[in-house]
């Protein structure tokens, strides 16, 4: 059971490779005495990272609230990183963005969690020809509505250890 306390991470879309979160939790532990849960969905598993990195499983999904809820439950700060550039076969860009990011952002608000932080991207635009930066823009005004204060941070892009960027570029 993860301690009361502490943050939690919301990291990409079930069965995704979940790496962002995997380098923000050590990140976010260092800063200050607060340990740092951490959703990972390599296997839809939620990780609750310790200072010695003790993890304890749990299936989560982004269409469901209880999942969410348990993932979040004793949590001050949640970091949504859930993201996908394109549609999978299970999830589109606006059950991702919008309607997952809203859900997050509701199920924070009604559980308490002091401060949300919802990762968004550098160009989303509701007016942008692009359907990923259209529903980023439109999970960003989403995250607003369900979660007064949320912070919304607009990175460009992301890569890191083991992405799909990266590996390509090593292959070759």
């Amino acid at each position: 059971m993860c301690v009361e306390g502490t943050r939690v991470f919301v990291d990409e879309q079930p069965g995704t490779d979940g790496w962002r979160g995997a380098v923000a939790a050590p990140l976010a532990a260092a800063q200050g005495d607060l340990l740092a849960p951490l959703v990972l969905p390599r296997g839809r598993t939620q990780f609750c990272a310790t200072d010695v990195l003790t993890r304890h499983r749990q299936e989560w999904d982004l269409r469901r609230d209880d999942q969410i809820a348990e993932c979040m439950r004793h949590s001050d700060v949640v970091y949504n990183l859930v993201g996908r550039n394109y549609p999978t076969k299970r999830f589109s860009l606006d059950d991702v963005h919008v309607s997952g990011a809203a859900r997050i952002a509701s199920l924070a608000d009604s559980l308490g969690v002091a401060r949300l932080i919802h990762v968004s991207h550098l160009n989303a635009d509701k007016d942008s020809p692009s359907a990923f930066l259209r529903a980023k823009a439109e999970g960003e005004e989403a995250v607003r509505r369900a979660f007064e204060g949320a912070t919304i941070v607009r990175p460009g892009p992301i890569y890191g250890h083991e992405d799909r960027l990266l590996n390509s570029m090593a292959s070759e």
